[in-house]
């Protein structure tokens, strides 16, 4: 069995941490029609084009390549839909038995789970669902209405990003002259081989989330598919 080679981390930790303003890191500005030019940024909120994100940095998913799977993530102070995609981490068959499948989950906050990194391949994995936390009770209502296993998170899933809140200051906030906004920002887990680089940085996410978030986090995770899986196993999503 696997054990972790860090400290677990239990999704609903407490301890404060600061909270950074979000930042603006953008390409320049691409040629439009005529003399517009649109921004990453405004092609990215129209829906044109989908993003990467390592840490809280989106970077344009240009070229798109077939084997990324692609969520629509809500971010921003105003909660706006955004395409976001992501590379599978695990290995594929044939150096697996099995392949994995990418999967987005929501769940209220505090989620009910402990994060460990894997000694085996350094991935961030569920490690427990703690009972009768979010994530235990969304697992269970799911398997006693029969849907999708793909909508309630298992223990074993990679967790590959999630939402996380932090602040955002205008001009005046700056100054001190008026407050920050919340807004939320989709948080990547680095490559395996660096986590332990990142991980004041992954546990600083996840609880600000904790002290300053509202509603559902949305977790990104990639989860192993079984040999036999059943009718509804084999179709998650």
């Amino acid at each position: 069995s696997s054990s972790s080679s860090s400290p677990s981390l239990p999704s609903s930790s407490s301890s404060s941490s600061s909270s950074s303003s979000s930042p603006s890191i953008w390409p320049a500005a691409l040629g439009g029609g005529g003399d517009r030019k649109d921004t990453m940024q405004d092609l990215w909120s129209r829906g044109e084009i989908a993003m990467r994100v390592f840490k809280h940095l989106p970077s344009p998913a240009i070229p798109e390549r077939d084997d990324e799977t692609e969520f629509v993530v809500d971010v921003g102070s105003n909660d706006e839909s955004r395409r976001f995609r992501f590379k599978r981490s695990l290995p594929q068959p044939p150096l697996a038995s099995q392949p994995s499948k990418l999967l987005k989950v929501q769940i209220p906050r505090p989620l009910g789970l402990v994060f460990e990194r894997d000694r085996r391949n350094g991935h961030l994995k569920v490690a427990e669902i703690l009972p009768n936390g979010n994530a235990d009770k969304q697992r269970k209502l799911g398997a006693f209405i029969g849907s999708s296993p793909g909508k309630a998170v298992q223990e074993g899933d990679v967790l590959v990003a999630f939402t996380t809140t932090t602040f955002e200051y205008g001009t005046l906030g700056l100054l001190g002259a008026e407050k920050p906004r919340k807004a939320r920002v989709l948080f990547g887990v680095p490559p395996a081989k660096s986590i332990g680089k990142f991980w004041d940085d992954i546990t600083g996410a996840l609880r600000s989330d904790q002290l300053h978030g509202e509603g559902e986090i949305t977790l990104i995770l990639e989860r192993r598919m079984k040999p036999y899986p059943s009718s509804s196993e084999g179709n998650q999503e």
